[in-house]
């Protein structure tokens, strides 16, 4: 019987607290949004390039500082270069980089047995030093055409030291690269 009448006092309480809310003191705020991918795309949908360098002496690192490049510049060996297409009146402003890492401004390999190397990688005439880049308006040449603005990205790369107090040994190295844009 002690039970029931503690439950129902509990009960009570419960309910006079509900009522001490007057209706016009309560109201309901509501946050909605959408979140799109860039209105940007690669024109090719198998957006796939290649820059292969030429062979090159390990000794040509012999006492270079970290960050120093040996050998030409080359540019991607596919017909069809990395091509972006954005609508007309928007601007490609940013390209990210993901799968690779940078180490003092070198891309570092992500496969290979080559040590003490990398890549020196560049867009344009701008080093690329980390896996996002801003402000590549300067090396970006717009072009409209029918599909809307097109942007075609001139990436270059040549060999770079990868650290100075790791000796450079002969081998193979590749950097698998994913590249996204976004737009202003």
């Amino acid at each position: 019987m002690k039970r029931s009448i503690i439950s129902a006092a509990v009960l009570s309480a419960v309910f006079m607290s509900a009522g001490a809310f007057a209706a016009n003191e309560i109201g309901t705020l509501t946050i909605n949004g959408t979140v799109e991918n860039s209105s940007c795309y690669f024109k090719n949908s198998d957006a796939k390039s290649t820059i292969t360098l030429p062979n090159i002496d390990a000794s040509r690192f012999s006492g270079l500082s970290t960050g120093a490049t040996v050998g030409d510049e080359k540019r991607d060996d596919d017909s069809t270069p990395m091509v972006i297409v954005c609508p007309v009146g928007t601007e490609l402003n940013t390209v990210r980089i993901t799968g690779a890492q940078f180490t003092s401004g070198v891309l570092n390999k992500t496969s290979g047995d080559a040590n003490g190397v990398g890549f020196n990688l560049a867009l344009g005439d701008k080093q690329i030093t980390d896996a996002e880049e801003s402000n590549l308006k300067n090396e970006l040449t717009a072009i409209e055409t029918d599909d809307g603005i097109e942007y075609t990205l001139d990436f270059k790369a040549k060999y770079a030291r990868l650290n100075s107090d790791v000796p450079v040994t002969a081998g193979t190295l590749s950097s698998v690269l994913t590249i996204s844009v976004s737009a202003d």
